[in-house]
Formats: structure tokens, C-alpha cells, sequence
């Protein structure tokens, strides 16, 4: 009964082990675009006078757009990742 035990474990780990690889990546793209959707915030925060003088709102507007679907995104890919093992199934 122990080996049993022990060749279900084996079996499942090295099944489920290839599904959670990719979350790495995007809990590391996660943080990679929160942080420069922040930084991208400040920066604007900073030089707002500057933006305003010469008209600059739509392009920092589409920066921080561009930044924000990113984020969105990846956040999407992290909720609802394809199943890399046969057998499992997500229901949406």
C-alpha cells in the first residue's frame, strides 16, 4: 500500500509539474508590468507641467493605456491558463 502511495505521488507531481511551469513566467511578467505601470505614473505625476505645456496628455494617455492592457493581460493569462495536461479541463 505504500508503494502505491508513493506511485500515485510520483505520477502526479511529474504530471502537474509541467502545467505550473509557465505561472513562473507570468507571475514574473506580473510584477515586471506593475512596476513599470507605476513607474510610468510617477513619471507623470513628475512632469505633468511639462506634458500640459506642450500638449503631451494624449500621448502619455496611450503610454499609460499601452501599460495598463498589459498588465490586464497578463492578469487574464494567470486566471484562466490553458491546461497543459491531458485530462484537465477548464470550465468558464
Amino acid at each position: 500500500m505504500t508503494f502505491i502511495t508513493y506511485i500515485y505521488v510520483l505520477i502526479a507531481t511529474s504530471s502537474h509539474s509541467g502545467s505550473g511551469r509557465p505561472l513562473v513566467r507570468l507571475n514574473f511578467l506580473n510584477e515586471r508590468y506593475n512596476a513599470s505601470y507605476r513607474y510610468a505614473l510617477v513619471r507623470t505625476r513628475d512632469n505633468a507641467e511639462n506634458i500640459a505645456l506642450y500638449r503631451g496628455e494624449r500621448a502619455e494617455r496611450g503610454n499609460l493605456d499601452h501599460r495598463f492592457s498589459a498588465i490586464i493581460g497578463n492578469y487574464w493569462a494567470l486566471v484562466f491558463p490553458e491546461p497543459q495536461v491531458p485530462g484537465l479541463q477548464t470550465y468558464r
